[in-house]
């Protein structure tokens, strides 16, 4: 009988001895393990995210997990993935807390890049305790067409058992926070898209990744899982690519109760777009990809500690004797860019004239000198440098691809307004959520055509609604309820053939601000 071939994993406090098949990749043995480790490309070696610390009889050096071949004896460095840091800005949807109910319950927001929890007082609904994670089905790829491959290609049970056992352990963090027992809770509740909910429930969201998208389930019932206090209650998803995050989100900012139009905009993995009143709400999906969470993007990160979240010029601007202003999360040292911080890096280049309105940026020789020092050229592409020692920086390739996302965003928003035959002085609010918060700029967002110019006075943060609005339907019967009337009427609009969409889209990705349907009376 042959031996068994083993591997060494070694992080910050933990060594773990891990069996594997000849031929299989790092990254492939890790994903066997359950453990995580980010691969936004699901493994193609095209992203660079899972670069791990590998010594073996090659030497020690740095590389990328998908493509390295794992070895007997070969020891691996990694490290876990570092707590999240979520910003929430919404106003609670709580409803008041239903009567005579004792106990805790849990209120869980299942994102494709992160995962939050808080833990609540049934009594009197208070909030008692928030933990939050990478979702560890990173290692299966960064957005959801990637974990539909992944189930496809037989990995629905893994990519199930990691979030349950994630979900298991964020939980037991919330008790021990909040010195409790997690016999005490009652009540669990789940929101999350319409991908993530099949994965959740074991079921296979195969359907959802061809045409006509169609779901097996659209939730709004309770599903049992071993090892936990309580069944899970799914939030009611509303089509394939709008889930329960975002009818949990419109529960949060009470746009099935408003008298006045609002807009909601939520900035995930897969852009959502809501827009509607007391009357009926349309909603669509856009192909944004997972630009705003930092995926594609050569530094690019998600909102953890070290990610550069905002970037400013400082007083004296960037002549000769100023320079860029860095705000991290944490406040940690930097080491890669969020999604705001990109933002940012957009509206400040183009300000100064280092981008021109398609996104070109422009050559060493076309810029001002003083502004050359902040330019340069890396493996062949143009670069603007974030850092003094210049070992950070956002490439041409980077700002492509965050117009691809802003374009869809913009030309979705276009394209729900049009067809509902609105102008933007028609709309009464917009809300953009997702893990951005205080974090995004809103006016650099307009300036490089996130959303309508018009809209700018009208536009604020809402933070995470998804968590808000599941947390309403833990302390609230009525709020689930309500979450299930207001799924059933939303109308749902098909944007990937739609070929006012399509022209929309062409037109939003320069970085102008869109100036969208005339706001003047026919």
């Amino acid at each position: 009988m042959m031996p068994e071939s083993k591997l060494t994993m070694i992080t910050d406090d933990l060594q773990r001895s891990l069996v594997f098949d000849e031929g299989q990749t790092v990254l492939e043995v890790l994903q066997q393990a359950g453990i995580a480790i980010t691969a936004t490309c699901g493994g193609r070696g095209t992203c660079g995210k899972c670069r791990v610390l590998v010594d073996d009889e090659q030497g020690l050096e740095y590389r990328l997990a998908c493509t390295t071949v794992a070895s007997d004896g070969m020891q691996v460095f990694t490290r876990d993935p570092a707590e999240m840091v979520i910003q929430d800005l919404g106003q609670p949807a709580l409803l008041q807390a239903d009567a005579d109910v004792n106990g805790y319950g849990v209120a869980i927001d299942v994102g494709t890049t992160t995962v939050v929890c808080r833990l609540y007082d049934l009594n009197s609904g208070a909030s008692l305790a928030t933990a939050s994670r990478v979702n560890p089905q990173v290692v299966y790829g960064a957005d959801v067409m990637s974990r539909i491959d992944a189930s496809i290609s037989g990995k629905l049970g893994d990519m199930q058992g990691l979030l349950l056992s994630t979900l298991r352990e964020l939980i037991a963090s919330l008790c021990k926070t909040a010195a409790i027992s997690c016999d005490g809770i009652t009540r669990i509740a789940l929101a999350a898209n319409t991908v993530m909910e099949h994965i959740a429930a074991g079921l296979p969201p195969d359907s959802i990744g061809v045409a006509p998208f169609t779901p097996l389930s659209l939730f709004g019932d309770d599903h049992s899982f071993a090892d936990f206090p309580a069944p899970l209650w799914f939030a009611p998803a509303i089509y394939g690519y709008v889930g329960g995050d975002i009818s949990a989100g419109l529960l949060a900012v009470g746009m099935d109760r408003s008298p006045h139009l609002q807009l909601l905009v939520d900035l995930g993995t897969n852009g959502e777009i809501a827009l509607g009143d007391s009357s009926g709400i349309l909603c669509a999906a856009t192909a944004a990809g997972p630009v705003f969470e930092g995926a594609g993007i050569h530094f690019g990160m998600p909102a953890l500690p070290g990610a550069i979240a905002s970037v400013r010029a400082k007083e004296d601007g960037l002549g000769e004797s100023g320079g860029l202003q860095l705000g991290t999360i944490a406040d940690a040292k930097p080491i890669g860019i969020c999604g705001s911080g990109l933002i940012d890096v957009a509206a400040l280049l183009l300000q100064e004239g280092i981008i021109d309105q398609g996104g070109r940026m422009l050559d060493i020789s076309e810029l001002p000198p003083h502004l050359r020092r902040f330019c340069g050229v890396e493996n062949e592409i143009k670069v603007f440098y974030l850092t003094e020692d210049r070992s950070l920086y956002v490439t041409q390739k980077d700002l492509r691809n965050l117009q691809l996302a802003k374009g869809a965003i913009c030309a979705g928003i276009e394209t729900l307004m049009q067809k509902g035959g609105l102008k933007p002085s028609d709309i009464h609010s917009l809300h953009i959520a997702g893990g951005f918060g205080k974090a995004l700029d809103l006016d650099n967002a307009a300036i490089i055509g996130l959303f309508p110019i018009e809209l700018r006075d009208r536009a604020a943060s809402a933070g995470n609604t998804a968590i808000e609005g599941i947390s309403a339907a833990v302390v609230s019967a009525a709020a689930r309820v309500r979450l299930r009337q207001l799924a059933e009427s939303c109308s749902y609009v098909e944007l990937s053939a739609d070929v006012l969409f399509n022209e929309l889209f062409i037109d939003a990705l320069g970085f102008k601000s869109i100036a969208t349907t005339e706001d003047t009376d026919v």
